[in-house]
């Protein structure tokens, strides 16, 4: 190539690179239509403008006429929508993921994929009916989210596309009127350091609308004191670093997108009305596109007129990170600044050293003898290796095949003459795949025009021309590019068999068939999301075939499920022996079963799901578990299945104890007497429930009398020693007689009552009786002695026929005078020195010594 074909651009030269004849219908001008296009080498989408005046074209055969198309880069047509021109239509455009994003002014929302087809239906943005101030005037798809700006001046953005909930950033003054044209700056470059808006005043100057905050208007550019006029036209820079400002009398202004530095100001004598698009060229130049021409404007005010070869009026370009695609009705070519590599190998009469190694390799091709000196003086000069990297990279800058094959054979020939180690050849053999993978997708066919540093960015970036490459189903370039990269390709075979599912002379024994046997060589393959699509295309059964062959069973449980093959993914929940998976089968049939339960005819018991699962050990605990945390009815009903009333008795009780309310509680006890009945095992659970119930039913009735409210919950003892503190004596004489409290017990009881209301005169009275106590007096006499009642302790110790626990008591008492008695009395004569010693009192002594003496005897 020679630099006759570049056009110069201070010490920089731009090329026009053709690519591609277009494939779409061209009798009619691409200024008729409405215009998308993707990034890096993506697909166009073109709309008919509205009451189009078409004159001398055929109606036949013209998708436009009814039909929003989506054509790859070489017009080829990939998909279509059918359109209704009567809506409003505000705007379009790609997400980084290549959806189409169409608007409509009433805040609908079509999202696409390249073959025309629903990703995904969202409601309206503002509901069914919207009021005229919220209707979508303007938009902007920026990266992976939509901005739009509604008619009363608000900016909303809408970043998941999945619910499309539309969330305010901020809104200007209706004072000011409505912004000319607006563009959104990514937060890495932004002045805020969040999302910004730059918009067009109406006024004059720039409004910056930035999140939550406040809206900020300039007249002046912010830190460069540069006036602002009228700004017509805002474009960013595909990398979002640079912003250029179109401004009324046609001045172009280009600053960093903070802000901080204005690079360049323009006047292009150019009529506003002839500048169709402002749009940058990489980062290097800021094109004005005009009909048949488009300047380039570059650093130091320098710019370059580059004519638009073209038939028909109608030109669209499209920003790159490196350069910028145009599309005219019948071809595209690809505009560029020219590599620098590239330029100094290329030029005419160049001695840089990658042209001289490229003669040295032309000259021994042509067994010339002027090819060894070229190589022994870039040796001397140390320039080999430079001559051999400069190669390489003007090789990977061009388009033409037959160019990069040049440059790469000069490299190598070049590499062959550099001491061992010097260069890392595998350099040379990466450039040679990347070319041989951007050759093909560049062809027709593909229509992906990538640039080298495009290719590099996609696939340093999660392999994004794979993935683009499968979303157009080219899946066998999409593997053998795979393969020369050394990546997997299983989620390649994956996704062709998910496209191969639409093909229908296929029965679904043979789809499976077909699909496995393609699949065989791939060592993780997930057939769940194959089985998945199967179940979208109707095909239940080539889905259930396709699961078989799955190898994780966890990944088979939630696709049965949500086939309702409940019985199956049960069976592969228990083969796994995943509680989670078995659990998560188990919350399913409940749903299932909850769901069945609202039908009129549903009959407890008579789920064959809930059946199912019953019958299998495992998943039966598990589910009896689960029944008992989240519903006591499903419980309940498995139970009775099971005829395991022992435990359904057992959880009524669980119910009843933890229910505040004395009704639920009787309600639950009844129930669980009941269940308890049909336990012929053993019949003591149903008698003390039902004991049980009574004694709550007395309770409740109780509480009237009483008004204590603590009588529930307490036991038969309990609630007559309550009774009894209440004076309710008679009330607890027949409770005893009722729950067959024996006399023993309840003298106990109103011992216990006695001590407990301090009422020492009352327990003497019972000690005075003439019916000796059932209990015995020792009770009484441990009680008092603990209670420190000494008088009343002595009283009950000597009603104690025990001796020695008389003697014994009345001497921890201190009673000395009484045990020396007793023990005189009981002719115990050997604990009187005893008695004696401890007591320590000379009446005690005295009476001792008497008896020992004899005259107490």
């Amino acid at each position: 190539m020679a630099t006759l074909n570049w056009t110069e651009l201070a010490d920089v030269y731009y090329r026009q690179i053709h690519l591609y004849e277009m494939k779409w219908e061209q009798d009619l001008a691409l200024e008729y239509f409405y215009i998308a296009a993707a990034r890096l080498g993506g697909p166009i989408a073109r709309i008919m403008k509205p009451k189009s005046l078409i004159l001398g074209v055929p109606k036949n055969n013209q998708l436009f006429r009814e039909y929003l198309t989506i054509n790859n880069s070489a017009g080829k047509l990939k998909g279509k929508l059918l359109w209704d021109f009567n809506k409003k239509f505000v705007g379009m455009g790609w997400t980084n993921d290549e959806i189409l994003v169409i608007v409509f002014a009433d805040g609908e929302i079509k999202l696409l994929d390249i073959h025309g087809e629903n990703v995904n239906t969202p409601l309206p943005l503002f509901g069914q009916s919207v009021a005229k101030e919220k209707e979508i005037v303007d938009c902007e798809v920026f990266e992976n989210m939509l901005i739009f700006l509604t008619a009363d001046n608000t900016f909303y953005y809408v970043r998941n596309f999945t619910s499309c909930k539309p969330e305010v950033i901020n809104t200007i003054d209706k004072r000011r009127g409505r912004p000319i044209c607006f563009k959104a700056i990514p937060s890495n470059h932004s002045f805020s350091g969040n999302l910004d808006i730059i918009c067009g005043d109406a006024n004059g100057g720039l409004i910056l609308v930035q999140e939550s905050k406040e809206v900020k208007f300039f007249s002046k550019i912010p830190f460069a004191n540069e006036e602002i006029s009228r700004v017509e036209n805002i474009a960013l820079s595909a990398t979002g670093e640079f912003l250029a400002l179109l401004l009324e009398g046609s001045i172009v202004i280009v600053l960093e997108s903070n802000f901080s530095r204005i690079l360049t100001r323009i006047d292009t004598d150019i009529p506003l009305t002839d500048i169709k698009q402002l749009v940058w060229c990489g980062t290097d130049a800021v094109c004005a596109v005009c009909n048949d021409y488009i300047s380039v404007l570059g650093p130091d005010n320098t710019s370059a007129r580059m004519d638009i070869d073209k038939k028909k009026e109608g030109v669209f370009c499209i920003p790159e990170i490196d350069g910028m695609r145009v599309f005219t009705t019948e071809k595209s070519e690809f505009w560029e600044k020219v590599d620098e590599a590239l330029q100094i190998t290329l030029s005419i009469g160049s001695f840089s050293a990658p042209a001289l190694l490229l003669t040295a390799n032309e000259g021994y091709l042509e067994n010339s003898g002027s090819s060894g000196e070229s190589i022994r003086s870039l040796q001397q000069n140390e320039q080999l290796l430079e001559a051999v990297e400069k190669l390489l990279q003007a090789a990977s800058a061009e388009f033409e095949i037959e160019s990069q094959e040049k440059l790469l054979k000069a490299a190598a020939f070049g590499k062959t003459f550099l001491p061992p180690g010097v260069f890392d050849s595998s350099k040379l053999v990466e450039i040679i795949r990347n070319l041989k993978v951007l050759n093909n997708i560049r062809k027709e066919k593909v229509a992906r025009p990538l640039t080298y540093r495009q290719l590099m960015l996609t696939k340093s970036n999660g392999e994004i021309i794979i993935k683009r490459l499968l979303e157009s189903r080219y899946h066998y370039m999409a593997i053998q590019i795979s393969k020369l990269w050394k990546l997997r390709v299983d989620e390649i075979y994956v996704h062709w068999a998910c496209v191969k599912l639409i093909d229908q002379k296929y029965s679904d024994s043979q789809m499976c068939e077909l699909i496995c046997q393609k699949l065989s060589s791939c060592k993780s393959v997930k057939y769940t999301d194959i089985a998945r699509k199967a179940l979208d295309y109707g095909r239940r059964e080539l889905a259930i075939k396709l699961l078989e062959n799955e190898p994780a069973i966890s990944r088979k449980v939630p696709l049965l499920l949500y086939m309702k093959e409940y019985e199956r993914a049960l069976d592969k929940a228990i083969e796994s022996s995943d509680p989670d998976d078995i659990y998560l089968v188990i919350m399913r049939i409940h749903e299932e079963d909850t769901l069945a339960s609202e039908s009129p005819d549903y009959v407890p018991g008579e789920n064959n799901i809930v059946q199912k699962v019953l019958q299998k050990p495992i998943a039966r605990e598990m589910f009896l578990n689960y029944a008992r945390q989240v519903d006591e009815k499903l419980l309940k009903n498995a139970f009775k299945d099971l005829k395991r009333f022992l435990d359904a008795g057992n959880f009524a009780i669980e119910k009843a104890y933890k229910s505040n309310l004395l009704k639920n509680r009787i309600e639950y006890l009844t129930s669980a007497k009941d269940l308890y009945g049909k336990y012929d095992k053993d019949l003591l659970y149903e008698a003390m429930t039902k004991e049980h119930i009574t004694l709550i039913t007395q309770q409740k009735r109780l509480i009237k009398e009483t008004q204590d409210r603590g009588i529930v919950d307490c036991s038969i003892c309990d609630t007559i020693i309550r009774l009894l503190k209440h004076g309710q004596e008679s009330s607890a004489e027949k409770l005893s007689k009722q729950f067959n409290i024996t006399e023993k017990k309840m003298c106990f009881l109103r011992l216990r009552v006695k001590v407990m209301n301090s009422d020492w005169n009352g327990i003497g009275d019972m000690m005075k009786q003439k019916k000796p106590p059932p209990i015995g007096f020792k009770a009484f006499a441990n009680v008092l002695i603990e209670k420190g009642q000494k008088e009343l302790a002595e009283m009950a110790i000597l009603k104690v026929p025990e001796i020695d626990y008389k003697l014994t008591m009345l001497q921890y008492i201190e009673s000395y005078m009484k045990a020396a008695e007793v023990a005189v009395k009981e002719k115990i004569f050997e604990m009187l020195p005893e008695i004696a010693q401890k007591a320590n009192d000379p009446a005690v002594s005295e009476y001792i010594d008497t008896v020992m003496s004899g005259g107490g005897r």
